[in-house]
């Protein structure tokens, strides 16, 4: 008859699948989990096992906190398959439980006698604090009654209705199977024992299970945390006397900051838990509790034995910034984005206090205001000439909005130390190189932007002394990562210059389609702060063949702040030089120090 009924029960379920919802009505959800993997392992093709997998690693620990969303269901139109979406569903944020809803009653639509899909319902009704949980609970211990996870629900909801002597009876009698669903009503049964002034009942079954009581009370904190927060708390407290960095962890949690600075700190002092996470647990809790002096230790604490720790840095920021140190907050703020561009919280802390301007997310990636750089340089050019070249430049910019519109300008120059001209080496002191450029770029939209620009390069003598090149163009900007972008634009352009024979001269000047791209990486506090990819053409549309085309590639590494070096290495080609005395390709390596003055 016993067999008969078990069949029953599990009728809607496949059979091999028996064993594993056996371990699931004692609320053996781990034992549960492995079953159902191993059935995965065996037969990769299993579909109900993969459902099965998701139902009891779901449930573990805590309804609410899936284990399993790496998984892909099966899109079946079974009870099983729906039961597993609707507690996926439940497990993730608040935003899908009305879909987890809707999964569930096709489950017991598909299947009315699915007790699993019962309780899950139940339990999501229940943080909806909708008043169908209680009949949903009820129909799950109806259609089986050794459900034990079901009717130690039904005893919670009856101990909430004020049926306290009888939820005390129904604790003690699940106590008795000795299973995991009944160490929690254990938990429950001493939790309750203890509001109803029953203080030697409690106690004695305290001292009867002292190894018991606590991992049962712990337990049953961490799955009511979301249901019922208050019970969990209480639950966490009685569980007290047996230290350990989950308990301590789990106060932080419950919000109770102090008795989670007390446990993590009697674990490290008792060095039973030396470890990162108590750390951090001490750490956040005396933040909480404006405790900054020993929270910034516990925290450099973490950062001596882990230095990538986010969660640690990003509160030394926080404990700078209450401290009024605004410049260090935003250096560990800009520290905890370089190793998560996506932390929310620093970005977010990093705009109330600096602005967009120290967000590696923002448009523009660099402050609004005057901005002054200068450098010093060592560069190796081949080309017309072969030269070894040392000089010095200067740049000025005003950024007038957080998109980027703004103004720049730069000077330079360069002396030779030693050339190579046809084949003859020789020493030399004569400056023959100088540039200058001017340009403004003003930012419409988050991507899109208009930039005009000219400059000018002067290589005395040589075939060409002087060269204007100047534009027009609409540019955007695609971010691909916070901190990676990608720039194309597009215009109109001339390039003058003057070419010499050192008998004739001559001066050309063309009109010109422009169009240039970069590919540009920024992390100011990363060893590599910036590297860069660019190029442009100026492609005359009546002469194809005499256009001019520019490349250029650079790495900017940070050493001492405000000093940083730079290497770049470019590209120039002239297609059509107007004295053929002069090389069409030249390049340049450089190697520069550069130092932001303002």
């Amino acid at each position: 008859m016993v067999g008969l009924l078990a069949a029953a029960i599990v009728a809607f379920f496949p059979q091999e699948l028996e064993e594993w919802y056996s371990m699931c009505r004692n609320g053996e959800w781990s034992e549960a989990a492995a079953e159902a993997e191993m059935m995965m392992h065996e037969d990769t093709t299993c579909t109900d096992a993969v459902s099965a997998y998701v139902i009891a690693s779901s449930l573990e620990v805590d309804p609410f906190e899936s284990v399993a969303s790496d998984l892909c269901l099966p899109d079946t139109l079974s009870s099983l398959s729906a039961t597993a979406m609707g507690i996926a569903l439940m497990s993730g944020s608040d935003s899908f439980l009305e879909d987890a809803e809707l999964q569930l009653m096709e489950a017991v639509r598909l299947d009315p006698e699915n007790t699993l899909a019962w309780y899950a319902l139940g339990m999501l009704k229940m943080r909806l604090e909708s008043s169908a949980a209680e009949s949903c609970i009820a129909m799950a211990v109806n259609l089986d009654e050794d459900f034990l996870p079901a009717r130690l629900e039904a005893a919670r909801l009856r101990r909430d209705g004020n049926g306290l002597s009888g939820a005390l009876s129904e604790f003690l009698e699940l106590w008795g199977t000795s299973t995991p669903s009944g160490d929690l009503a254990l938990a429950e049964y001493v939790l309750l024992a203890d509001s109803m002034g029953m203080a030697r009942e409690a106690d004695s079954m305290g001292t009867v299970m002292a190894r018991l009581v606590p991992r049962a009370l712990e337990n049953l904190a961490r799955q009511q945390l979301q249901v019922r927060p208050a019970l969990a708390l209480r639950a966490a407290r009685r569980a007290a006397s047996s230290p350990s960095p989950e308990l301590a962890a789990l106060f932080l949690e419950l919000g109770d900051n102090a008795s989670a600075a007390e446990m993590s700190g009697k674990l490290l002092s008792e060095g039973t838990a030396d470890s990162i996470d108590v750390l951090i647990v001490l750490g956040t809790s005396l933040f909480r509790m404006d405790q900054d002096g020993d929270a910034k230790d516990a925290f450099l604490r973490v950062l001596d034995r882990d230095p990538g720790s986010v969660q640690a840095i990003v509160h030394l920021g926080r404990i700078a910034e209450r401290a009024g140190n605004t410049g260090d907050a935003v250096d560990r703020y800009l520290m905890a984005l370089e190793l998560d561009p996506f932390h929310s919280d620093a970005r977010a802390w990093l705009r109330e206090i600096a602005d967009d301007s120290y967000d590696p997310g923002s448009v523009a990636g660099s402050s609004r205001g005057l901005s002054v750089a200068a450098g010093a340089d060592l560069s190796v050019e081949m080309g017309s000439r072969s030269l070894l070249e040392w000089g010095g430049s200067a740049s000025v910019s005003y950024r007038f909005d957080s998109r980027g519109t703004s103004i720049d300008g730069s000077i330079g120059g360069r002396s030779v130390t030693w050339e190579e001209s046809y084949g003859i080496k020789k020493d030399t002191l004569n400056t023959n190189r100088g540039w200058a450029s001017l340009g403004f770029d003003y930012w419409f939209s988050d991507s899109w932007y208009l930039q005009a620009a000219s400059s000018w390069d002067r290589q005395m003598y040589t075939e060409r002394p002087w060269q204007v090149s100047s534009y027009g163009a609409l540019g955007w900007q695609k971010w691909i990562l916070s901190w990676f972008w990608f720039s194309p634009r597009l215009g109109a352009g001339s390039v003058n210059a003057r070419w010499t024979t050192g008998m004739d001269d001559v001066h050309t000047s063309d009109f010109s389609i422009f169009a240039a791209a970069g590919l540009m990486y920024s992390k100011p506090h990363t060893f590599i702060r910036r590297a860069e990819i660019s190029g442009d053409l100026y492609f005359p549309p009546d002469d194809p063949e005499n256009f001019i085309s520019r490349g250029n590639i650079s790495l900017a590494f940070r050493t001492w702040s405000p000093l940083y070096v730079t290497m770049g290495y470019s590209m120039d080609y002239t297609r059509s030089p107007e004295v053929s005395t002069w090389k069409k390709f030249s390049t340049s390596f450089t190697t520069s120090v550069n130092l932001d003055l303002y």
